[in-house]
């Protein structure tokens, strides 16, 4: 996502240059947080799907991101599949070995039949995982947008909100904003490239 009054640092090696994954390697304090706002509902969620009482499905995705933080320099996606097929499967483990440590399945009817379902279910394989990858990175793709606003001044982000995600006419957008249509297209796709730089390692 793009946009003109963009205030960027024109160095390459701006943080802001770089993908999400790649700040947090470099221990930027921010990109975990952003990490662990775009990811942590979807893990929780995730643990909640196999049927987890709330406090142990937090308790897996405080474990989940302990073995992000550990892993995530050694995590490639040539050999590891995508970060989300990645995370989804360490989620998985985590909810294993909770049931493993504590001696006990998750407390809802049909408990026994469960555990031995997640000790024993395999890694799934990515097309397995996400069929629909195209629909399933929307929300995804929203959350990331609204962490990367805050790197870009008003007017930019409204030129690239209102095109994208409000569908208007450049037209429309440039007569509000008192800006040529030229500068509000410019400013759209500079918050685009943006925001895929941020996701390129992510979807």
């Amino acid at each position: 996502m793009n946009s003109g009054g963009i205030t960027l640092s024109s160095s390459p090696s701006s943080t802001t240059s770089l993908s999400l994954l790649q700040q947090v390697r470099q221990n930027e304090p921010e990109a975990w947080r952003r990490l662990v706002r775009l990811y942590g509902d979807l893990v929780y969620g995730w643990a909640r799907g196999f049927r987890l009482q709330d406090d142990d499905a937090a308790d897996v995705m405080q474990e989940v991101f302990q073995v992000v933080h550990r892993a995530l320099p050694q995590y490639r996606r040539d050999d590891q599949g995508t970060f989300r097929g990645w995370l989804w499967t360490v989620t998985l483990n985590k909810t294993r070995d909770l049931i493993r440590a504590r001696g006990r399945r998750p407390e809802v009817p049909g408990g026994d039949e469960l555990q031995q379902r997640l000790l024993e279910l395999p890694d799934p394989l990515e097309e397995d995982l996400f069929p629909d990858a195209a629909a399933s990175h929307g929300p995804l793709l929203q959350r990331a947008a609204t962490l990367i606003r805050d790197d870009f001044d008003s007017k930019s982000w409204t030129c690239f909100e209102r095109l994208v995600l409000d569908g208007q006419l450049a037209r429309d957008v440039a007569l509000e904003l008192q800006m040529t249509v030229g500068a509000v297209r410019q400013a759209k796709y500079r918050v685009l490239r943006h925001l895929r730089t941020f996701c390129s390692e992510l979807l």
